[in-house]
């Protein structure tokens, strides 16, 4: 019996300490989840559906905002009450959400639950779970900005309070579940978000539906930038012993102007590297990324070589434990934008290696996107950065994500390490916070 959504209901309120929310149960295997978003801080007094308490998945808080969500197990049919207490009156927004085909001795996973602080236009959390379960969360969005439909895996807004001030505003968010995916919303302005988020099992619990092995960094990647006016850039990096199979991936940026610089060479211990990808920003900078299979144990120097003296390098390094052949790469570049689109196959077995680099003076801050790992980051002046980012692959929803504050140039590429499931076509897509890589 696979999960459904039952009914969802929401509401809010200008300052009070106590309310109610209608909600109606129907159906089979019922679980209620519940929350409330809150602009104060306070605890709560009472929470229940029906008269009966309400259990506590969890909380969050930034200090200013806090957030509660709550379940019943096999709550009663027929339209009752949501009813909360507060220690004090505050501005908040209510939401109810019952769901049908539940397991009822053990209804959730783990719960997560982050906060996200200033230039953010999304909050979201990242999960790796079974294809046959559902991910909840409420967000708690304090700012002026409107959610968006859709963010991470493909999220669905449930409900949204959004006119309750520019400190409080709620929204319920689902998603599908999946292996290496995530759960948030996207709005139009900048804010300040606290997100809770737990999954929900169907009946007879986990199957494990979707899972499989991936490959895996190993050991500390490494990355290094060069003086202007350099040639080459050597930085030493260490590959760990005992692994089975090992791929060396380095990302080299020449900060290139006039379109005729290139990385010409790129050596680990004097074994040559093999070119993956390479994009070529008219007018601008040059972003690569190359690869050695089996490169030898031990710590030995990378040397990257361009053709000319006339711009800083920027190199950044990764080891990875895999047999896998590479699926698919793609690249794409844009000047004075925001955004650039390559387009590369993944599937969820794969582990998908990218690579971003920027060059221009508006303000930059690095955070980790949906699911993705910021492996490294080199800058070369404050014009200039680097990122290389892994993130297991996903064909359907985002994997790496960011942004950029400001229009500046942009060159991102990508690869994708083959797996043993069948690829799907997904979208690799750096938005307004480095890195940025989004997958469809």
């Amino acid at each position: 019996m696979s999960i459904a959504i039952d009914a969802v209901s929401s509401k809010q309120a200008a300052v009070a300490a106590s309310d109610s929310l209608a909600h109606t149960c129907t159906g089979s295997n019922l679980v209620l989840i519940a929350g409330i978003t809150v602009d104060r801080s306070v605890t709560i007094s009472s929470f229940q559906y029906n008269g009966v308490n309400m259990t506590l998945i969890d909380s969050q808080n930034d200090g200013t905002h806090f957030q509660f969500l709550y379940r019943l197990v096999a709550p009663a049919t027929g339209t009752h009450n949501i009813s909360v207490t507060l220690s004090a009156a505050a501005r908040w927004s209510m939401f109810g959400l019952s769901l049908t085909g539940v397991d009822q001795t053990t209804p959730l996973g783990t719960s997560k639950k982050a906060t996200f602080t200033g230039n953010n236009n999304e909050t979201w959390l990242g999960f790796d779970v079974d294809e046959d379960q559902l991910l909840v969360a409420l967000c708690n969005l304090a700012g002026s900005g409107t959610p968006g439909e859709s963010a991470g895996e493909f999220s669905t807004v449930r409900a949204a309070q959004t006119n309750n001030g520019s400190s409080e505003r709620g929204v319920l968010v689902t998603a599908p579940g999946k292996k290496h995916t995530a759960i948030g919303v996207i709005t139009t302005t900048q804010i300040i978000g606290n997100i809770v988020g737990v999954p929900v099992l169907p009946v007879g619990g986990a199957t494990g539906a979707g899972s499989s092995p991936l490959p895996t960094v190993q050991g500390t990647p490494t990355a290094a930038a060069s003086a202007d006016a350099a040639g080459s850039l050597t930085f030493s990096v260490t590959v760990p012993s005992g692994l089975t199979d090992a791929k060396l991936v380095v990302a080299a940026a020449n900060r290139a102007g006039g379109g005729s610089e290139t990385i010409t060479g790129i050596t680990y211990g004097g074994v040559a590297l093999t070119q993956l990808i390479t994009h070529l920003l008219t007018g601008g900078p040059r972003l690569d990324l190359w690869v050695l299979d089996s490169p030898a144990a031990g710590t030995a120097n990378v040397v990257i070589t361009a053709s000319n003296a006339n711009n800083v390098l920027l190199g950044a390094a990764v080891v990875v434990d895999t047999a896998s052949t590479w699926r698919d790469s793609d690249s794409a570049g844009a000047s004075a934008t925001r955004v650039a689109t390559p387009l590369i196959s993944s599937a969820d077995t794969d582990l998908m290696i990218g690579a971003q680099y920027e060059f221009g003076t508006g303000a930059q801050a690095m955070g980790e996107g949906q699911t993705s790992q910021v492996d490294v980051v080199e800058s070369a002046g404050s014009p200039s950065r680097l990122y290389l980012v892994t993130q297991p692959g996903n064909g359907n929803g985002v994997v790496m994500s960011g942004q950029l504050q400001s229009a500046m140039s942009l060159v991102v590429v990508g690869a994708s390490l083959q797996g043993a499931t069948p690829p799907v076509r997904s979208l690799v897509l750096p938005r307004r916070f480095p890195p940025a890589l989004l997958v469809r």
